[in-house]
């Protein structure tokens, strides 16, 4: 996710937000009585960036994931004091994104905390570095809600981005769908499944006893069928953020402040 203008490459990851141009989508479901942010003081906030920790399915040039889906568990956090807009965040979500050529974008949607939204349900897409990224926020999930994140190419070609009902998959909304095919815009196609924070002082979503989670991730084939991810841990862009394997491809994410 990108917060300023410009394209970063960090790790070799597609990335959330830039320049966030678009407007909030005015039609999406808000949640009056689910639980907001706790406003917290973490120190100032320093030097901004984009800065990770998760696990991701690197491919290769020319191979071509059609969606990227997990369960999740978010969980709430604390951001620095300095900085009173989106930039100021920390989020976890699910992305299909090209990872090879450096104009390459992605689709992703996920959970999280900013200070300018509080709690939020995102989602970011981006055919290329020639033009801006599309950004929609909405709704007030608390801290436990349990979500399915749905990144998926269907058969009229284009990313369809999606939340559904954890464990079963069941009653999904779409909430964008891309006017770009991936298969025509992109070097590849991987999946990807990270914390990510606006700065280092930001608090990596979730603690140690009650971490972020990304339930069976699993990545969309050729075939068109979903299959367990094969992921790898590229390692946390900072000492305070912790993860762990927990069984089979499922794993959690915290921060240790």
């Amino acid at each position: 996710m990108f917060r300023t203008i410009g394209l970063y490459a960090v790790l070799g990851l597609g990335s959330l937000m830039a320049a966030c141009t678009e407007a909030v989508d005015e039609g999406a479901i808000i949640d009056e009585d689910a639980l907001s942010v706790t406003e917290q003081a973490v120190g100032s906030c320093g030097t901004h960036g984009n800065y990770f920790d998760g696990a991701k399915n690197g491919v290769g040039s020319g191979v071509y994931r059609r969606g990227a889906r997990v369960d999740a568990i978010v969980r709430n956090t604390a951001l620095c004091t300095g900085d009173p807009s989106i930039a100021n965040f920390s989020a976890g979500w699910a992305m299909l994104t090209g990872d090879i050529a450096p104009s390459d974008g992605w689709a992703q949607i996920g959970f999280e905390v900013d200070k300018a939204n509080g709690n939020t349900w995102f989602l970011q897409s981006l055919r290329d570095s020639s033009k801006g990224p599309h950004t929609e926020f909405w709704g007030n999930p608390g801290g436990g809600t349990q979500k399915r994140f749905v990144v998926t190419r269907e058969s009229d070609g284009f990313i369809h981005l999606k939340l559904c009902d954890f464990a079963t998959g069941n009653n999904c909304t779409t909430y964008h769908v891309t006017s770009f095919d991936p298969l025509n815009a992109w070097s590849n196609a991987d999946t990807q499944y990270f914390g990510e924070t606006g700065y280092f002082a930001d608090q990596m979503l979730g603690s140690e006893a009650n971490p972020f989670w990304f339930v069976s991730p699993q990545g969309k084939h050729a075939d068109d069928n979903w299959y367990d991810d094969n992921l790898d841990h590229p390692g946390a862009d900072s000492s305070h953020y912790k993860f762990a394997w927990q069984w089979g491809q499922t794993f959690s994410i915290w921060d240790d402040r």
